[in-house]
């Protein structure tokens, strides 16, 4: 079952469709970006449709997949089907109707979406859902909202789950790059699970989602939707400017990241990168700033860090950033250690 809807048949739709109960939902994403993976707007568009997952029913506090429709005198509504968004208007959800009571008032029905549309795995009591993620994918989750036939048209909020880092490299000379031979491969620590708690609702996303399995995400070439940065040939340092090359989408953390080492509470890096280039391998810990001097002190979820790597002779890179959108988020600084 799917969501597709143009404007004159949506509002043919409403008008013909008055009094069948059918939902019609309108969605929003919570920040504007501005790159080729991430969805970049706060609406849907033609050109740019949102193609998300939806989660209805009239359970308290749980989404199975019963197939129970709210028709044929069915009383409850629970199926997962698909949306693909237009516009930011009422837009119809197919195969489903707000189920009414015996005195004819309609119930209650709770909608909760997820994209990406590529299936999620959900747990049979509908009470959590899961994705696996490989670091190029904007995973976004709409918290649940209340639908009434006859009481408006419901709105899902879209919120992003991950933090978006964009990588921006240059040698200090042409001798550096030389040294370095070429870039094999960039890749983040992160973990590349999620699970989303449906059996309660909390205003606070982070309350409702979990992260776990650690794993070395790879980047991906700015400017495609998948394509591993760098490719089989290898990436030569440039060191005439700065190039964007790589972004991923990786899981948040909770900053400063503090460990006990020798027995000491210590600051480390936000994230590490794995770099591996013809001639060396190397660690590079990162750590996230709000500005040049300051510390970025809170989740990493639904931000976005321009890190800069400026690769020099030995074993050192220097890094620095500028503030970003999605929302801002800052800086990130780092030392490479052979």
């Amino acid at each position: 079952m799917a969501l597709f809807l143009t404007a004159c048949e949506k509002d043919n739709l409403l008008q013909n469709d008055s009094d069948t109960g059918k939902f019609y939902l309108q969605a929003t994403i919570e920040n504007r970006v501005v790159t080729r993976s991430p969805y970049t707007l706060t609406a849907p568009t033609v050109d740019y449709p949102l193609h998300a997952t939806v989660y209805a029913s009239t359970h308290n506090n749980a989404y199975p997949n019963s197939g129970d429709n709210g028709q044929g005198g069915s009383e409850t509504v629970a199926i997962h089907t698909t949306a693909n968004f237009q516009n930011s208007g009422p837009q119809l959800l197919n195969g489903a109707i707000y189920p009414k009571k015996s005195n004819g008032d309609p119930y209650d029905v709770n909608f909760v979406a997820f994209y990406p549309q590529t299936p999620w795995t959900a747990q049979a009591d509908g009470t959590k859902t899961e994705f696996t993620f490989d670091g190029s994918q904007d995973v976004m989750f709409a918290p649940q909202i209340v639908g009434r036939y006859g009481a408006g048209y419901p709105t899902i909020s879209f919120k992003h789950l991950l933090t978006w880092l964009r990588i921006s490299i240059m040698a200090e000379n042409e001798d550096v790059s030389i040294a370095w031979g070429k870039i094999k491969s960039i890749k983040i620590k992160s973990k590349n699970h999620v699970t989303v708690d449906l059996s309660h609702t909390d205003s606070n996303v982070a309350n409702l989602v979990t992260y776990d399995n650690d794993t070395p995400l790879p980047f991906y070439a700015t400017g495609s939707n998948n394509t591993i940065f760098p490719n089989a040939s290898g990436y030569t340092l440039p060191y005439d400017k700065f190039h964007e090359v790589a972004y991923v989408l990786c899981a948040p953390v909770v900053a400063p990241v503090v460990e006990v080492i020798d027995g000491v509470d210590t600051e480390v890096g936000e994230y590490l990168l794995y770099i591996e280039s013809e001639k060396r391998n190397a660690l590079v810990p990162i750590y996230l700033y709000k500005d040049a001097t300051t510390r970025f002190d809170k989740s990493t979820r639904a931000h976005r860090f321009d890190i800069k790597l400026l690769f020099h002779m030995g074993s050192s890179v220097s890094a620095s950033g500028a503030v970003v959108d999605w929302f801002t988020g800052g800086i990130g600084y780092g030392g490479l250690d052979e």
